[in-house]
């Protein structure tokens, strides 16, 4: 009546119905019909700020909100009033509120027999397929067919297709969520292994493509043993798409489900196979020294030992060496690196043997002793096969990487430059993002140390960029602390520094921030290009515990150069204490035959003798080393070093 009189009164009339609501009455002139769409996610998230007012709620579960309630008003709002009534409490993954409750499933109880459909579809997930449903549904095509009309027409699913190549969704997930809660326990858990068997029998290519849809299934029926076998599937294939997370995601369910297998004997190996699939996505995820990593190889390990499995025994002594690698305890990373040799040797196994000289190089080389690291490393691109895996990263890419960086260090910087361009080739031709990143970084390193500054920005920033679109928190964070040291380099101290400092933290967090010793040189390095000389000393100090604590002799004679030109820039120091400095540099760099760090050292000490006018001393240590050099002359130090010469002449 008031809708027909409208017109004759100063009266704006508002109603609301459902999209199935037939009005009785014809439109008029006056009336308009507005279809209320969902509100936008911003719409929603403004919504919950609204109702939340000032009990701001966590991330995690806004995003919740907004998943669950469809962008209907009415849903958003009683379900954040739900999330603030727990009190923090995290609601479960179908928690419905109680005001809605009642609402819901009065409209299920409406829907007559397309009732059970729904619920089946429920069951099957939030997106489902005529065929699917047709496989698990009692009643014939035509039945299902009329009541699945029914539910569209109630707009409670949306649907793509027509049947048998229709696709169903449900249009709002608290209508699946009140659905599913409406069966008994003990029919959804008869639905859940129903669908997993007609999906492996009737659907197989399902079970191939989504191994993960199979697992959730059988989870939840409580079948364990089916349900390990898709969740492996599933993390497989993940890590072979570098989606780690996704992979440590399925392999935590599976370590979950452990003990309901059917076969309790078979607990250990099962649990065995999931700990090793871990450490790689972990490792990629968190870094080599993260406190996660440690514990799925020291279970691995326990387990080998349990099981008297020495086959993989290798495997877990793999990652624990990586891990006290990375933390800096050299000495317990070399003694399981021998441990990996024996056993290696023992197997008379190539792959083995070259991941055993890949874990007796690092250590050796941060003790200094780059002559037998390079040993190894050339050892592993003997034995490299390109089918070898195993850990994260690609060994033949990496150790190339590895031996570049030796390989300048004794004072071979073409042949450092031409393993690089190696590493590359092998790292792009094998597509992995893990191996991509570490070798891009490592590149940039060599590139620095080469004096080629925006080739090796170029490469830094391609990993820092790769390791921010996969995850990869702990190479992200030494991609940051490398590009500082090449932007200080450049002459952008500021800008190097608070790069730096940004990556320091992150690597922090890591666990492997204990090993931070060169990433920590880095900064030494830009606070003495900025002229800050007392923050390097600070630094310097800092770094020199570190060294000290872990014997890390590699870059002894990087500090001894560092002090003498922090003394240097500070001023007020004896002339005789800097070149004591250099010239303790110059000695432990020919200890180690690191020559490109003696000439780095030398060119130090004889700017300082050049200004004590002992120009025959300087010319001598200079030509000495200078002309040791039988290649590297375009790179920055030995180009330096020229200019010097020429400034010297001829001796007196």
């Amino acid at each position: 009546l008031l809708g027909e009189q409208g017109v004759m009164v100063p009266l704006m009339l508002i109603c609301t119905a459902r999209p199935e609501f037939n009005s009785q009455w014809p439109m008029r002139s006056h009336h308009t019909q507005i279809t209320l769409n969902r509100l936008s996610v911003c719409d929603v998230r403004e919504m919950v700020a609204l109702v939340a007012a000032r009990n701001a709620l966590a991330s995690d579960s806004v995003e919740a909100v907004i998943e669950r309630t469809g962008g209907v008003p009415l849903f958003v709002e009683e379900l954040t009033r739900a999330v603030l009534e727990s009190s923090g409490v995290k609601l479960s993954a179908r928690a419905i509120p109680v005001t809605l409750h009642d609402s819901l499933m009065a409209r299920l109880d409406r829907l007559g027999s397309a009732k059970s459909v729904l619920q089946l579809g429920s069951v099957i997930g939030g997106e489902f397929s005529f065929e699917l449903l047709r496989a698990v549904h009692p009643g014939s095509d035509s039945e299902l067919e009329s009541e699945l009309r029914k539910l569209t027409d109630a707009d409670l699913l949306y649907f793509r297709g027509m049947p048998p190549y229709a696709i169903y969704q449900f249009k709002h997930a608290l209508i699946r969520d009140a659905a599913y809660e409406a069966l008994l326990k003990s029919r959804r858990k008869e639905l859940h292994r129903l669908i997993g068997e007609r999906v492996e029998k009737q659907f197989s290519r399902i079970g191939q493509e989504q191994p993960e849809f199979v697992a959730y299934h059988y989870t939840a029926a409580g079948v364990a043993d089916r349900a390990l076998h898709y969740l492996r599937r599933a993390a497989r294939e993940a890590i072979e798409r570098s989606a780690h997370h996704e992979a440590i995601a399925h392999l935590n369910q599976g370590l979950a489900l452990i003990k309901q297998i059917s076969h309790p004997a078979n607990q250990g190996s099962e649990e065995l196979q999931l700990q090793l699939m871990l450490i790689n996505p972990l490792i990629a995820a968190f870094g080599y020294a993260a406190p996660e990593v440690e514990r799925a190889s020291l279970r691995a390990r326990e387990l080998c030992e349990q099981l008297g499995d020495y086959a993989h025994r290798f495997r877990a002594l793999g990652a624990l060496c990586n891990i006290y690698q990375n933390r800096g305890d050299c000495d317990r990373a070399y003694e399981i690196a021998e441990q990996m040799m024996s056993l290696a040797e023992a197997a008379r196994n190539r792959e083995a043997l070259m991941w055993a000289h890949y874990a007796l190089a690092f250590p050796l080389q941060e003790w200094g002793d780059f002559r037998s690291s390079r040993y190894h490393f050339e050892k592993v691109i003997a034995l490299y096969d390109s089918s070898h895996r195993g850990f994260v990263q690609d060994a033949g890419a990496t150790a190339r990487s590895f031996l570049a960086h030796a390989l300048f260090r004794l004072g071979y910087p073409d042949q450092a430059l031409h393993r690089v361009d190696e590493a590359l080739t092998l790292a792009r031709r094998r597509g992995e993002p893990y191996t991509q990143a570490m070798v891009l970084g490592h590149a940039g390193v060599v590139w620095m140390l080469c004096g080629e500054l925006y080739r090796a920005q170029e490469m830094t920033e391609q990993m820092v960029a790769i390791c921010a679109e996969q995850g990869f928190g702990f190479l992200e964070a030494m991609g940051k602390i490398w590009l500082g040291g090449i932007l200080a380099k450049r002459g952008k101290c500021e800008t190097a520094i608070s790069s730096i400092r940004d990556g320091l933290g992150k690597y922090a967090r890591t666990d492997a921030g204990t090993d931070a010793n060169w990433e920590r040189a880095a900064l030494v390095r830009a606070y003495l290009t900025a002229g800050r000389g007392s923050e390097a000393l600070n630094e310097l100090t800092a770094l020199r515990r570190g060294v000290q604590k872990y014997r890390k002799h590699a870059l002894e004679a990087d500090m001894h150069q560092f002090m003498g030109e922090i003394l240097l820039q500070l001023g007020g120091s004896d002339e005789a204490e800097i070149e004591h400095c250099f010239r303790q540099a110059i000695e432990v760099a020919r200890r180690q035959c690191a020559k490109s760090m003696e000439l780095s050292a030398t060119i130090s000490l004889v700017r300082l003798l050049m200004m004590q006018d002992r120009r025959d001393e300087a010319r001598a240590l200079l030509a000495e080393i200078y002309n040791w050099f039988t290649e590297g002359f375009d790179t920055a130090d030995l180009k330096d070093a020229k200019v010097l010469l020429d400034q010297l002449g001829k001796p007196s």
